[in-house]
């Protein structure tokens, strides 16, 4: 039987959703709870539909028991300013008036009094079977999903990895461990983490500036943003942004930082150099990323509650357009080469593609469940995109594809030296990589 969860009541204003991935509202704003981990699938795609309007269902991807049991609902709000914002706080809920039932009442049906020792056998006989085949059946696509592939690999980082970056003068690779507040280095010739670098709290984006051999991260649990020398692999500065900064790019030629708040509904200007924050601009609804275009000095950012891309004139600083996308633009990034900008749609599991030259969407492209993040390889043209609620990177390229990695794939960056990509997988702590070919 289905069951549908309720609200209890219409939630307040100071209760309204803040970030698509978390869902609704929760009764109990006011208290400090430890969300659970982020292991259901489902669970960001259930949230984003909450977040736009559509009844909660109940969580189809927690398993359901024979008997009894009582429907699961989940709602969250985005967590006062001092909290760090969580892509899996989620707050389960229960509604005793819903239940789900399954009538299999095999100790009545067997009784030896009712049946003979030949039907007792058939009966069970058969029962043993059918639950062998409907065991079989749902192997099958747990393994396929738990098989590595054959061009990708894995590496184990910190817990709940959320962004990575690829620094290719240097074949390393950085990825921001949510829960642990560190950095994981990774040395991409080896495949090994060869060490890990406290930040701040609940780092979220990350960023690497060649150049001047620096990394940025975006830590939304204490509203900062740490400066790492990467020789030393040091935190030399710490500069305080926006609440709740989730992602940034570096403009590699003004050696500019752009870090978007996704509480404030702002981007904030880091001067690399000083280390200070030099403007503070408006954008749409709920930033979540941004990239930067060096050869044409233009910024964009997705913004998930308008479902627009913003466009900022990095010389002047200035907002100078607004792109409809599709529904929860997520990632965002930019291929400079043929002025293009992709935009990964988390509820409508498409990539809106932009020409950067006319601001205007000339392709929509489907690819898996919860697209969260995209890169581009500039030299090849090749673009991917991760996808949390299957499991799976989408490769747009002359022969588009579909690769198997870890469970809940976040962040993707792609070396463009070795044209490798690496993919953070959240539920597993452990980043994929790709090479090309």
């Amino acid at each position: 039987m289905d069951a549908t969860c309720r609200r209890r009541r219409p939630p307040r204003r100071d209760e309204q959703l803040g970030h698509p991935a978390h869902g609704a509202w929760r009764e109990d704003r006011g208290r400090n709870l430890d969300p659970p981990s982020h292991r259901g699938r489902s669970d960001s795609a259930l949230n984003a539909a909450a977040a736009f309007g559509k009844r909660p269902v109940p969580n189809s991807g927690l398993p359901q028991p024979q008997t009894i049991s009582q429907a699961t609902c989940r709602f969250v709000v985005l967590p006062p300013r001092d909290e760090p914002l969580r892509q899996d706080d989620v707050v389960p809920q229960r509604d005793p008036e819903l239940t789900i039932r399954t009538e299999s009442n095999f100790d009545e049906l067997l009784a030896p009094e009712r049946w003979s020792p030949r039907r007792r056998f058939r009966t069970i006989a058969l029962t043993t079977t059918v639950v062998s085949v409907i065991g079989a059946a749902l192997a099958i696509p747990w393994a396929r999903a738990h098989t590595a592939h054959p061009h990708s690999n894995t590496i184990p980082v910190g817990h709940h990895p959320q962004d990575v970056a690829v620094d290719p003068a240097t074949h390393t690779a950085y990825t921001t461990n949510q829960d642990d507040g560190t950095v994981s280095v990774i040395d991409t010739a080896t495949r090994t983490v060869t060490a890990t670098i406290p930040v701040g709290r609940a780092p979220w984006g990350v960023a690497v500036d060649p150049g001047n051999h620096t990394l940025y991260t975006a830590n939304q649990g204490d509203s900062t943003v740490s400066v790492i020398d990467t020789a030393t692999r040091t935190v030399t500065a710490t500069i305080p942004v926006g609440h709740h900064p989730t992602n940034m790019a570096v403009d590699p030629a003004t050696h500019t930082l752009y870090t978007v708040n996704f509480s404030d509904a702002t981007v904030s200007v880091i001067d690399t150099p000083t280390r200070t924050v030099t403007a503070t601009i408006p954008v749409g609804d709920h930033p979540q990323d941004v990239a930067v275009d060096p050869a044409t000095h233009t910024a964009y950012i997705t913004n998930v509650s308008d479902g627009t891309v913003s466009v900022i004139d990095t010389a002047t600083r200035a907002f100078t357009a607004t792109i409809p996308v599709g529904r929860a633009p997520w990632g965002v990034a930019v291929d400079p080469g043929n002025h293009t900008a992709y935009t990964a749609n988390l509820v409508d599991k498409t990539v809106s593609v932009i020409d950067t030259v006319t601001r205007t969407v000339t392709a929509t492209v489907p690819v898996g469940r919860e697209p969260s993040d995209v890169a581009v390889d500039p030299a090849t043209h090749t673009t991917y995109i991760s996808n949390s609620g299957d499991g799976t990177v989408s490769v747009i390229d002359t022969v588009p594809a579909t690769i198997p990695v870890g469970e809940q794939p976040a962040g993707v960056a792609v070396d463009p030296g070795t044209h490798t990509a690496y993919i953070t997988n959240l539920a597993d702590g452990t980043v994929s990589v790709i090479p090309r070919g």
